[in-house]
């Protein structure tokens, strides 16, 4: 079987879970179609969340094999949006003025993709780098760009050879990595031991807090294993002696959560942690009863957003959607559209195109061929970028287009 049923806590490893969603089985949002493929019986696989009842960790309730996930079909491209990059730039810049980085430095990326973070820190500080990444293709073009980089899954047994060889780094860097790790114990013992008490680890992770504030419930799919908050986060560090000395909450993927991990014998909690804990507390968070409310607001989400492409569609208007990230198929297989509303998907990342999103094989066709087609309505599925795709649209075409904008609650933009 291609998945396991996760029967424990991956933090604190109680077995006390209780299901707070439960999106029925959908396919894997980045196992994009061949034409070949799409008359073949498409896999799926459950999408449900759980909490621990013991620490107040969110995860999924199954676990797909990760070689499905990542090793053969993983198309996800960093450099691709303008937005992403900029903001990485800027961090490799914030980040290397905070620590003191310069050129003799090692700084190592675990979860480096297509190496434009590495690529930012080359060039902006000439220190040292190493990627990390486990997916062919966006190692392949990493590689093409001089980045080093090991293409494997990092492990315990991964960092005892690159410690041997490159000793410890200066700073340990993943982005949005974190969630998708298979074995979380493992992955962390092992950046325990490539550190040293000069090494500064920064994970930035997508914030459980903000999802459920915001409804982003299309953030939830098989690749995200987990749902990080602070308050089982401290507790799950501390086993390693870490702390987290400082967070900052960033923009770029709607609303991430940024820590900063030292070693540190004594488990301390600082007051600018306390606090924002006490937060996550307030809003319900850890209150199982506050899930039903928010999957009650999340069927509303559904009809409101039914409705308007129900009117468009009475209207004769033509629909096509912009934007094939990972969380789309979560998205349109919880909408439930129907099958030949959505003629096409457009696309940035040419990785991506002449391929099928596997949600009724919507076609992925490259953005340079909007005009062509000529469609009245464009819904945005990469939400957390839409200023930028709408700016970047309404400078090239000067005609009227009606874009919807599905989360956090579905809104018009003509």
């Amino acid at each position: 079987m291609n998945y396991k049923k996760i029967n424990h806590c991956r933090l604190c490893k109680s077995k006390k879970l209780l299901k707070i969603f439960d999106l029925s089985k959908t396919p894997i949002g980045n196992n994009l179609l061949k034409k070949n493929q799409i008359k073949k019986k498409i896999d799926k696989y459950p999408l449900g969340v759980n909490q621990c009842s013991n620490c107040g960790h969110h995860q999924l309730s199954v676990s797909v094999n990760k070689k499905l996930l990542y090793a053969k079909n993983y198309t996800y491209l960093t450099s691709i949006s303008p937005v992403f990059r900029e903001y990485l730039d800027s961090y490799s810049k914030y980040i290397a003025k905070k620590i003191k980085l310069d050129q003799k430095d090692l700084v190592i990326e675990i979860g480096s993709n297509d190496g434009t973070l590495l690529k930012s820190f080359k060039k902006n500080i000439g220190c040292k780098i190493l990627g990390i990444d486990p997916s062919k293709e966006p190692s392949k073009i990493a590689k093409k760009n001089n980045i080093n980089v090991i293409n494997s899954f990092f492990s315990f047994e991964l960092a005892k050879k690159i410690k041997k060889k490159y000793n410890s780094p200066k700073l340990i860097t993943t982005h949005n990595t974190f969630a998708h790790v298979e074995n979380i114990h493992d992955f962390f013992k092992g950046i325990e031991y490539l550190s040293d008490d000069n090494t500064q680890i920064v994970i930035e992770i997508g914030y459980w807090l903000k999802v459920m504030k915001n409804y982003w419930f299309d953030t939830i799919y098989h690749e995200h294993h987990d749902y990080y908050s602070l308050k089982p986060l401290v507790k799950f560090f501390h086993q390693y002696n870490y702390n987290i000395i400082d967070f900052k909450i960033t923009k770029p993927q709607g609303g991430s959560l940024m820590i900063f991990l030292r070693k540190n014998n004594k488990n301390i909690i600082y007051t600018k942690i306390k606090k924002q804990i006490l937060k996550e507390i307030s809003f319900g968070l850890y209150n199982i009863n506050n899930y039903k409310k928010i999957n009650d607001k999340l069927k509303y989400v559904r009809n409101s957003f039914i409705n308007k492409l129900t009117y468009y569609k009475k209207r004769g208007f033509k629909i096509d959607a912009y934007g094939s990230p990972t969380k789309a198929v979560t998205l349109l297989s919880f909408l439930k559209i129907p099958k030949n509303i959505i003629r096409f998907i457009y696309e940035d990342n040419k990785l991506k195109c002449n391929l099928y999103n596997p949600y009724n094989n919507i076609p992925i066709i490259h953005s340079s061929k909007i005009l062509q087609n000529d469609p009245d309505v464009i819904i945005i599925l990469a939400w957390n970028f839409y200023r930028s795709i709408f700016i970047n649209l309404k400078k090239k075409y000067k005609r009227k287009i009606v874009f919807i904008v599905p989360l956090p609650k579905p809104f018009i933009i003509t």
